[in-house]
């Protein structure tokens, strides 16, 4: 992706810190004048020349604060743009390709890789975009006063482009080594926050705190050596510009000798020359800066690269269908041999209640998810009627996994979702807290359902929880509703609650994951046993207690 657009913005930005550049070079031409006027006894010029010499640093002083504001504006919408897509490309990637990487990988790029992108990367590009301006208009300035000074600068500053590419590909290496270590360093860090109350249980503070410095000594350590690389890189161009400069002034002196130049001319010359070497230095160092941050724009374009073709974006929209279609699915987890789901077929029916039974690791769970739309890198083929499912994009469906996640804000907001909660909406949402013995929870807090639940809904119980989640899927009113097990937390009133609640959704294809077989399971349509990934068999309560009852209550 192009991370410098050259829009408007970016040319408003190049004309201020030009026009600052040519206020910056008109300083030295006053001095020459006021110094040549001085030693001519020209008061009334001498006079003229040094008002012009303060007007010039007052516009410099307000150029300079005006053109650093716009810097600043530019970096700041460059780097929102960024985090932005960043964003944008994770949410809307598909399931496989998120879990490529860890959840503490992207939290690293996103928290700290991006400040660092915005600092080394915008601000120095900006730098040292300012810092070539002032050279070339210094330049330019000096061949008028100069051309026999200019030549041997040029001579200087193309000697001294040698340098930084000595560097370069040490630069790199370090930067690479280093963004690495930090990821381990902030998987190590998440890993002793999320992980406190096993920590404290089985008294492992000291054991987890070792490993943790360890690798705080392995980040530091590589960052103290990508410090020293670009330390010893500025000292090597730094030291060599100080014996070309003196050469430079040499030839400088020699000119006043012979009267080829003024004493004013010599030092608007100096004060030119450092405009000229001093952004050939900083553009050297900023060139180095600028090619560190290269793995961390690899990783940002990778990310956001995969995501362009992705499910969310040449879909179909559908709003209604009459069935779902499995047809033989299989699907394997990276790095396991073992297909999870083997084969499956099986046709589910819009209207209809679906329980799936079976022992652990017999891929319910993962038959859900990929009904879901959430694992899409299957073989087989899942049609809503006729259409393949990873072709079509369907919003009217709600899936209640064993994990429930709650976001940090109110108990309204997590369970709306962003919709819209008036009139009979509204309604709506006091009847699902009402039926779903949410009422108590709500109530205990002063802001009710404006309560903010915290990180994770860590200010909720367990089942309070768990209800939520509940209400936010049934809130959508879906047509296709999955759910992992979703009393699992709950009392035995409340599953009791919540199966009449299913049992009242006509419309509603529905599927649940469960390891109750018991006279609850009357209430659905049919009972899918599975079995090492596959679907060993179908039916309703009574027909496969009866034939089955002793294999079934081996692993259910």
């Amino acid at each position: 992706m192009k991370y410098i657009q050259k829009d408007l913005k970016f040319i408003l930005l190049i004309s201020a810190n030009f026009l600052l550049s040519i206020v910056s070079v008109l300083f030295p031409l006053a001095l020459m004048k006021v110094t040549d006027f001085l030693i001519a006894n020209e008061m009334n010029l001498f006079r003229f020349y040094l008002f012009l010499a303060l007007i010039i640093i007052v516009i410099q002083m307000a150029m300079t604060y005006v053109t650093g504001r716009m810097n600043n504006t530019y970096v700041m919408h460059r780097t929102i743009e960024i985090r932005n897509r960043v964003m944008k490309a994770l949410l809307k990637s598909e399931y496989g390709q998120f879990k490529s990487q860890k959840n503490d990988e992207y939290a690293s790029l996103l928290l700290t890789n991006i400040p660092v992108l915005e600092n080394d990367y915008f601000k120095t590009v900006i730098h040292l975009i300012s810092k070539s301006l002032l050279l070339v208009v210094s330049i330019c300035t000096l061949i008028v006063l100069n051309p026999l000074l200019t030549l041997s600068l040029i001579i200087v500053i193309a000697a001294l482009g040698i340098f930084p590419l000595l560097f370069t590909k040490r630069i790199l290496l370090l930067k690479e080594e280093l963004i690495k270590k930090t990821e381990e360093y902030t998987k190590s860090t998440s890993e002793a926050l999320y992980g406190y109350e096993t920590i404290k249980i089985y008294k492992v503070a000291n054991y987890i705190l070792n490993r943790h410095v360890i690798k705080i000594k392995n980040m530091e350590r590589k960052s103290k050596q990508f410090g020293d690389i670009l330390i010893l890189a500025n000292v090597t161009f730094g030291s060599s510009s100080m014996v070309l400069l003196l050469l430079i002034f040499l030839i400088g002196g020699y000119s006043v000798s012979t009267g080829a130049l003024t004493v004013g001319s010599l030092i608007a010359c100096t004060q030119l020359i450092m405009y000229v070497f001093e952004p050939a230095i900083s553009i050297t160092q900023d060139l180095n800066i600028v090619r560190s941050t290269k793995p961390i724009r690899q990783q940002i374009d990778k990310i956001i690269e995969r995501s362009e073709d992705g499910e969310e974006n040449n879909k179909v929209f559908i709003d209604q269908f009459e069935k779902i279609h499995l047809e033989n699915i299989s699907y394997v987890y990276p790095d396991e041999e073992k297909a999870a789901v083997r084969q499956v077929s099986i046709t589910l029916e819009a209207g209809k209640k679906y329980a799936i039974v079976g022992g652990n690791g017999s891929g319910k769970s993962t038959l859900l998810k990929m009904i879901a739309g959430l694992i899409t890198d299957y073989t087989g083929s899942i049609r809503l009627d006729n259409r393949d499912m990873k072709q079509v994009s369907y919003e009217n469906l709600a899936y209640i996994d064993q994990q429930t996640y709650l976001f940090n804000t109110t108990i309204r907001e997590n369970i709306l979702m962003g919709q819209s909660d008036v009139s009979s909406d509204f309604e709506e949402l006091q009847s699902l807290i009402e039926r779903l013995q949410l009422r108590e929870c709500v109530n205990k807090h002063p802001d009710q359902l404006d309560f903010v639940v915290g990180d994770h809904g860590e200010y909720l119980s367990g089942g309070e929880r768990q209800k939520v989640c509940i209400a936010r899927a049934l809130y959508k009113r879906p047509e296709i509703l999955l759910l992992d097990e979703p009393d699992s937390a709950l009392d035995p009133e409340t599953r009791d609650q919540i199966k009449d609640i299913l049992g009242q959704m006509k419309d509603v294809l529905c599927l649940m994951i469960t390891h109750e077989y018991d006279e609850n399971l009357k209430g659905f349509d049919e009972i899918i046993v599975m079995e090492q990934g596959e679907i060993i068999r179908t039916g309703r309560y009574e027909e496969i207690l009866m034939k089955h009852e002793t294999t079934y209550k081996a692993f259910v």
